[in-house]
């Protein structure tokens, strides 16, 4: 458990108690300053400054896509800022170095988030102090001022003001916030385990770090060595993080900014990639699904997959996992699905080997395409008839076996690439089932890479070659 002091919690719950006053401030000080402005300019200056208030925005929402690339692109000692991404990326692990890419988008839409905020309040700065000096020559005041009217024009331009201000600091820590719940959920709210989902371990692996167990000795994660330093800062870190956020998810506040922001945020936190539309929003929404197959549990799954050898053995893990897909991908957007499968695509591309006999067209793990439910019934049903005595063993029931697996896009193919996962059945039910498979390759319309894949999945290549 981490070591926080009572005063370190003390102060903890007084900031993310009082972050809603800080948004109010935000709000607050553009709108009084507009308003103090407004009585002083009088009504025809205040609707010129208002003029160019909401100019600066629309000139900082075209600017800030153009501005970023820039950024992007940058030398910075002979590589660019992509390159730098890439390049930190892939000290991580080497299956990580291939994730490069497919990160350095959600990298370009916060820079775009900050240049659009920047760029904004240069443009505010730079009208105020060069553009509306120039303007007043020719917006003389009238005879009458009409400072209340100016006042309350004034009052609008800092409500436009403090709109976009409070709009992206929601909007920023909303979508933090996503990653930070599915990092807890991942961890069953241990601040060590969550940390240990983005540290890469001194064991050139992700590790649980030592922590002080329930009886006071000093847990290890089971690797029996000491974490390194700086881990605990981080943890005591997430553990801030954790409580600002805390307190702000379900403030009143932030489910107003949520309800008027959510779409113009959407906008600022725009960019299009090789013709994709990508947002923040929908690669945090990508990350946090993610996120949530991280468990301790599914982990587990995937470790006895990886171990296993028999498919009777396997096929309970597989069914599971399946389960655990269908559950993310039920909850995940368009975008975040387009994303979690590119993800999921080239982390398979990268632990196959080029020369490993067993190959995968990860095409077939398409997060938009695939019924993970449907897959998992698959899975299910062949569990249930690989046990079935053979007395139970008709031609309906081959049918029915055939039938389901030829149903699946992606059990069928990753099972028949695995030669070690055939469902190995006795003799007299390996005839059935070839009998029914040679039926099926004779009809016209007969998909015949997943005839192949059939007669590979059952065991039935070599009774066909004979």
């Amino acid at each position: 458990m981490l070591s926080i002091t009572l005063t370190e919690i003390a102060v903890i719950k007084v900031i993310y108690m009082t972050f809603d006053i800080y948004l109010i401030v935000l709000a607050l000080v553009p709108i009084v300053v507009g308003i103090l402005l407004g009585l002083m300019r009088g009504s025809r200056r205040s609707v010129l400054r208002l003029v160019l208030v909401l100019l600066c925005a629309v000139g900082a929402y075209f600017l800030k896509n153009i501005v970023a690339e820039k950024i992007m692109t940058v030398q910075i000692q002979g590589q660019t800022l992509t390159e730098i991404i890439i390049n930190a990326i892939s000290q991580i692990s080497e299956q990580a170095a291939s994730l490069g890419e497919v990160l350095v988008p959600i990298v370009q839409i916060l820079i775009t988030v900050v240049v659009f905020l920047l760029l904004f309040e240069v443009l505010l700065f730079l009208t105020w102090a060069i553009v509306f000096p120039l303007c007043k020559l020719f917006v003389k005041k009238g005879k009458k001022k009409h400072a209340l009217v100016g006042g309350l024009v004034g009052a609008v331009q800092g409500v436009a003001v403090a709109f976009v201000l409070c709009v992206i600091v929601n909007g920023l820590l909303v979508n933090v916030d996503k990653v930070v719940v599915a990092m807890d959920n991942a961890s069953n709210g241990n601040s060590e385990q969550a940390t240990a989902l983005i540290l890469p371990s001194y064991n050139d692996g992700i590790t649980i770090i030592a922590s002080e167990n329930t009886d006071g000795t000093q847990g290890d994660g089971g690797t029996g060595e000491q974490p390194p330093a700086g881990d605990g800062d981080m943890q005591q870190s997430m553990e801030q993080i954790k409580g600002l956020l805390t307190g702000y998810r379900e403030s009143k506040i932030k489910t107003f900014l949520c309800k008027i922001g959510d779409k113009p945020f959407n906008l600022i936190s725009t960019i299009t990639v090789d013709d994709r539309k990508l947002t923040l929003s929908g690669q945090f929404d990508a990350i946090s699904g993610m996120l949530k197959l991280a468990s301790q549990e599914n982990m587990e799954l995937v470790n006895n997959l990886m171990n296993a050898s028999d498919f009777k053995q396997s096929g309970a893990d597989i069914k599971k996992l399946f389960d655990a897909l269908d559950e993310m991908n039920k909850g995940l957007p368009t975008e975040a699905k387009q994303t979690v499968s590119k993800v999921v695509q080239t982390l398979a591309d990268s632990f196959i080997p080029a020369d490993s006999p067993i190959q995968i067209d990860t095409s077939i793990l398409d997060f938009e395409k695939v019924d993970f439910s449907k897959e998992g019934t698959v899975i299910e049903h062949l569990l249930d008839y690989s046990t079935k005595p053979i007395n139970e063993f008709t031609t309906e029931t081959v049918e029915d076996i055939v039938d389901n697996v030829m149903a699946s896009d992606i059990v069928l193919p990753l099972l028949s690439a695995q030669t070690e996962f055939t469902l190995n059945l006795d003799q007299d039910k390996q005839d059935k089932v070839a009998e029914i498979i040679d039926n099926l390759a004779g009809k016209e319309n007969a998909e015949q890479e997943k005839i192949d894949m059939l007669r590979t999945f059952f065991g039935l290549n070599d009774a066909a070659a004979n």
